[in-house]
């Protein structure tokens, strides 16, 4: 569906919108057989090399401003700093990519990661985390080899592998 995009104030009613330029809210309505989303992508790139009209092409970026410091907001951080701590529970894969290869899925992971926040100076925090865990091996299967003798994809045998017990400052 193409409309025009729109300007409004909050309290407009559909009716009430001022168009100002198209724009798309949806994808097209491709009832044509073989008119998906790939071929229209590849009628406009065969117009454009028709064209004599480089394939991609990447609308002008404005220069580039003045580098400026993050700027953290004191107030949210202050509020952070004044929670006892922030607890999160974490789960995922864990991806390896042997040399030549693509990745493979590693291990599963979850467990608890915990941060605080402490006020250092004017404007500058201290973030301490620990992350606690276990690997597993990968979904769905996930039996616990944390703890456990393991053999890796390249044949070497790790005697135990190693809890998740990390902490860091930054």
């Amino acid at each position: 569906l193409r409309v025009q995009s729109m300007n409004c104030q909050k309290t407009c009613t559909s009716g009430q919108w001022k168009t100002t330029q198209t724009i798309f809210i949806h994808q097209g309505n491709y009832t044509k057989p073989n008119m998906t989303s790939w071929r229209v992508f590849k009628n406009i790139i065969d117009a454009r090399r028709a064209a004599g009209e480089p394939d991609i092409q990447v609308p002008e970026q404005p220069e580039k401003g003045e580098s400026r410091e993050p700027n953290l907001d004191p107030e949210l951080m202050d509020f952070l700093a004044s929670l006892e701590y922030i607890s999160f529970y974490y789960e995922g894969t864990s991806y390896y990519v042997f040399e030549g290869q693509t990745g493979q899925e590693m291990f599963w992971m979850d467990g608890n990661l915990t941060t605080t926040f402490s006020r250092e100076t004017n404007n500058t925090w201290l973030m301490k985390f620990s992350m606690t865990g276990e690997y597993s091996t990968p979904w769905p299967e996930k039996e616990l080899i944390s703890g456990n003798e393991w053999v890796n994809p390249e044949g070497n045998v790790i005697a135990e592998v190693p809890f998740i017990n990390t902490e860091a400052e930054i």
